[in-house]
């Protein structure tokens, strides 16, 4: 209302001059200047343009009014951004800065600090973070000169994002430090600030950083009515990565206050912003051609409305072409990239195109992935001092994993073990900003650990068995990070990366490198710095750019020695008993090896198995007993062949096997291994160690309380009802003196949470469980009241840490997504939330033989002086090979008494319970 009645008084005032004077005229087009510029705060800038374009003519022949003139060329560029782009404002912009006096008044030092913020967010906009650097420096002096504080903040804040686009985070991440916000911020300002920071936390991998910011921005707009258009930027950034990261909840959030801003005048960048979110939503669903489509649009925009700025564009086409390059349109992936590379783009004072860079190792890949190995090494090679310098995470990491590949490519194993140990750095980067977030396994996950198991292949192969087991623990232990909500204060598995004397040389040599050089170009992109200080700067960085290129040579000629396994295998031997074995199975894309240590150290030589010859084997032995149909005795002698008999010498005297299983030896029931005459879980108590590392919590204080047993007999969804989960439970209490179980209503989140507090020595839970590959949202546990995410189940709210026992008699609560070992089975996401032991089910078990078994295993419980689980699991395993239990006639007495039940119980008592269907799906695993 305010500036319509501003636009109303100016109009009349026009009309009341007399446009025969001279001075009345020169008055009309001050006017008419004014009224541009509210007709700009109103949006209207077609009706602003004309306003100024004719205040512009009616002043042109009188000199004293430059700083009016000035005004309205910064006034046109205003209206010309927001209707064509900063591209069509650049010249307008530079014409409000030329066109002003050389006056230092403060009238004249505002409309100077109004022209050369406007100017240097059309060379932002544009790509050009030399020229934006530099007018927003001169505009922050001038700002700190005439004290305007929030005018400060605000150009720090844009100052940092220049140093952001052209990779320098670090900076960034200082500048923005300097500026933080205070109460007395305005909203807007407080929200920008907001965004600036989580835009950098995000290039930093700091994710959880990024969350948390973002969280504090839903809640500033969630208060306003009707949100600004103006930050409508910063919620899509936050959409885009609550996509990334699978968080459906605040991306319900965002989009709400998407909605609520209207679609009308938006300028290029929040036009950009919403049809990216568009992109990443249709990614997520695999509608790729619907993707590509919104890219493309992307891609016009840009071009057409942005002057063709390289960094919107480099991003926009590393996106398009990572979606050609998963459809196998590599030639078109290529092509897109090379057309983009033609042109010239904005470089900085040492010749560094940030733009540029990304798209380059991206071609890079591509042009490998066609068999043009010596042309992407050589691409890569011209790129090295420049990426060493650039100080951007995201593209120093894909140039290891690329320069990796193509070393691997060379059969050049030693190479490509180091390069793939400093991508392993970046990821461990990574991993540390993922922690807290449950993320999506698609976009994230496989990106930063797939060339982890590349890596532990190749350590394989050349016998390096000790790195091999840090890096596969890397692996595991990170994608636990990645995948799991609730996760704090997790060490990485000890130096994590170990490198050999060589390597090391190279690695401090690299790191030495970049660092001088990330300090000469931070010094060298100073916009007052003078042209001596700029001379001494390029010479300095072509010095660094030759030490690069020798650096460089040293580590692609791989002819540096490499003493083979020079650390002994990290491995338990300490904590082993006499009678006691770990066998460690380490897990590569093409080979595996399988390790056994006694107390008294290492057995023999590892194993070595080729993944093509037992990989299969594994998994269809799994899904036959998994499905009850038949017990492929053929192929549990085979494994039990392969992998047990190389060390039947070693094992004389070990009556309890400990075994580390990754990736599809995860899904391998080794107590159903068979030697022709026995299954292993017959000679042997087994148990299961975890691959990596978990959490070691502190205990928290108190006695613990009785067991207590929670389940549901209802039905869950097409899931049939659990006719003996009460039954199962009430063993639990007859025999070791648990609580009254808590029973379908009384099965609750609540419950749970109330149970988990007092802190029992031992929950046992029956109940459905439904895995989701790839999703802890879709995963959930049935309660009497509903389902309960795996995310949700993973949150602080519920108390893990610290309980000694969880016993989860539910569906595939110890399975792996794919068994790569990339989606973690619940077990393992529970014992890194504190949880000592677990005893879970590896496929979907059977109501009515879970019931006998955990009655003889908690009968064996009862009788042992020391609690031993993985002992008492193998009594009643060991019972239901044997023949039928005896506690057939106690299930047939005590269930239910309606005519299903009734049929149920005599269809059972004609099972075969030594069927490994209904007693070899059970692992119990420990986390030390």
């Amino acid at each position: 209302m305010k500036l319509k009645f501003e636009i109303r008084n100016l109009r009349h005032q026009l009309r009341q001059l007399d446009f025969a004077d001279v001075d009345e005229r020169i008055e009309a087009a001050r006017l008419r200047i004014k009224l541009g510029r509210v007709f700009n705060n109103c949006c209207d800038f077609d009706l602003a343009l004309c306003s100024f374009r004719r205040g512009i003519h009616g002043l042109k022949t009188a000199a004293v009014h430059d700083v009016e003139i000035a005004r309205a060329h910064t006034g046109i560029a205003i209206s010309q951004w927001n209707l064509d782009g900063p591209g069509a404002a650049l010249e307008d912009a530079r014409l409000g800065l030329e066109k002003l006096p050389a006056s230092n008044t403060k009238r004249v030092s505002d409309y100077r600090l109004t022209a050369l913020t406007t100017l240097a967010l059309c060379y932002f906009e544009t790509g050009d973070m030399q020229s934006a650097r530099q007018h927003y420096a001169l505009g922050l002096e001038i700002a700190t000169n005439i004290k305007r504080k929030n005018d400060v903040d605000t150009l720090k804040r844009r100052l940092a994002l220049t140093y952001l686009e052209d990779g320098d985070c670090e900076r960034a991440a200082r500048i923005l430090a300097d500026a933080e916000p205070d109460h007395s911020t305005p909203v807007n300002d407080r929200l920008a600030w907001l965004n600036a920071k989580v835009l950098t936390c995000e290039r930093l991998w700091q994710f959880r950083e990024a969350l948390q910011l973002y969280d504090q921005s839903l809640g500033i707009f969630e208060t306003e009515a009707e949100p600004p258009w103006s930050m409508t930027a910063a919620i899509t950034n936050a959409a885009l990565l609550f996509v990334d990261l699978d968080q459906p909840d605040q991306l319900v959030r965002a989009e709400h206050i998407l909605s609520k801003i209207p679609e009308t005048e938006l300028p290029l960048s929040v036009r950009l912003g919403k049809t990216r979110l568009k992109a990443a939503m249709a990614t997520r669903r695999g509608a790729y051609d619907e993707a590509l489509s919104c890219w493309t649009t992307m891609l016009d925009m840009v071009r057409q409305q942005a002057g063709g700025d390289p960094i919107k564009l480099r991003d926009i086409l590393l996106e398009l072409t990572q979606i050609l390059l998963d459809q196998g349109r590599d030639n078109e992936a290529a092509s897109v990239l090379q057309e983009q590379l033609a042109h010239d783009v904005p470089a900085d004072a040492l010749g560094i195109a940030p733009a540029k860079i990304g798209l380059e190792v991206q071609l890079s890949s591509v042009v490998l992935k066609n068999g043009q190995v010596d042309k992407a090494l050589n691409s890569l090679f011209g790129l090295f001092a420049k990426i060493l310098a650039l100080n951007d995470h995201e593209i120093e990491y894909q140039f290891w994993v690329t320069l990796g590949d193509i070393k691997g490519h060379l059969s050049e194993p030693n190479v490509a073990i180091f390069l793939g140990k400093m991508a392993a750095e970046q990821i461990q980067r990574a991993a540390v900003g993922f922690k807290n977030s449950p993320a999506d396994q698609q976009t994230l996950t496989k990106r930063h650990i797939a060339p982890l198991r590349r890596l532990t292949d190749l350590l394989i192969q050349a016998e390096r068995f000790a790195e091999a087991n840090q890096i596969q623990q890397i692996a595991d232990h990170e994608s636990t990070s990645i995948l799991a909500r609730g996760l704090r204060n997790i060490a990485s598995p000890g130096s994590a990366i170990d490198f050999q004397t060589n390597e090391r040389t190279l690695r401090n040599d690299v790191r030495r490198l970049q660092s001088n050089a990330q300090q000469n170009r931070s010094v060298s992109l100073t916009p007052q710095a003078n042209q001596d200080l700029l001379a001494r700067c390029r010479l300095t960085f072509q010095s660094q750019v030759n030490e690069a290129e020798d650096l460089f040579e040293r580590i692609s000629s791989g002819k540096w020695a490499v003493r083979n396994d020079p650390v002994p295998l990290p491995s338990p031997t300490n904590e082993l008993h006499e009678n006691e074995a770990v066998l460690r199975i380490l897990t590569g894309d093409r080979e595996f090896a399988v390790l056994l240590d006694r107390a008294t150290g290492p057995a023999r030589d590892p194993l070595i198995l080729k993944r093509s010859q037992i990989s299969d084997v594994i998994y269809n032995f799994w899904r036959g007993l998994s499905r009850t149909n038949h017990a492929d005795k053929n192929a549990a002698r085979q494994l039990y062949d392969s992998i047990i008999a190389p060390f039947e010498q070693e094992f004389e005297g070990v009556d309890h096997l400990k075994i580390v299983a990754p990736g599809p030896f995860s899904y391998l029931p080794f107590a159903a291994l068979h030697d022709g005459e026995n299954y292993l879980i017959e000679r042997r108590v087994i148990s299961y160690l975890p691959v990596s590392p978990v959490r070691n919590l502190k205990t928290p204080d108190g006695e613990l309380s009785a067991p207590v047993g929670m389940g549901t007999t209802r039905p869950h969804g097409s899931l049939p009802a659990l006719l003996f989960a009460q039954r199962e439970l009430e063993t639990l209490q007859r025999h070791i003196g648990a609580k009254t179980p808590l029973l379908d209503k009384d099965f609750t989140k609540a419950a749970l949470a109330t149970t988990l507090s007092a802190r029992p020595s031992l929950l046992h839970i029956a109940a459905h469980f439904i895995a989701v590959p790839g999703s802890l949202y879709e995963s959930h546990l049935a309660l009497g009241e509903g389902q309960l995410p795996v995310a949700d189940l993973l949150a602080e709210r519920f108390q893990w840490e610290g309980l000694p026992l969880l016993v989860l008699s539910a569906c595939s609560t110890a399975v792996r997504d794919a068994g790569d070992g990339v989606m973690q089975d619940l077990t393992t996401l529970l014992m890194q939330r504190g949880v000592r032991s677990v005893l879970s089910a590896l496929w979907p078990i059977c109501d009515m033989a879970t019931s006998i078994l955990m009655d003889k295993f908690y009968e064996t419980m009862a009788a042992q002086t020391v609690l031993r689980p993985e002992q008492a699991l193998a009594a009643a395993q060991r019972c239901m090979i044997t023949g039928h239990p005896s506690q057939i006639s106690d299930a047939q007495g005590g269930a239910d008494k309606d005519s299903t039940s009734r049929g149920l119980v005599l269809g059972a008592s004609k099972l075969d319970y030594s069927h490994p269907y209904y007693w070899a799906g059970f692992k119990y695993q420990i986390s030390t």
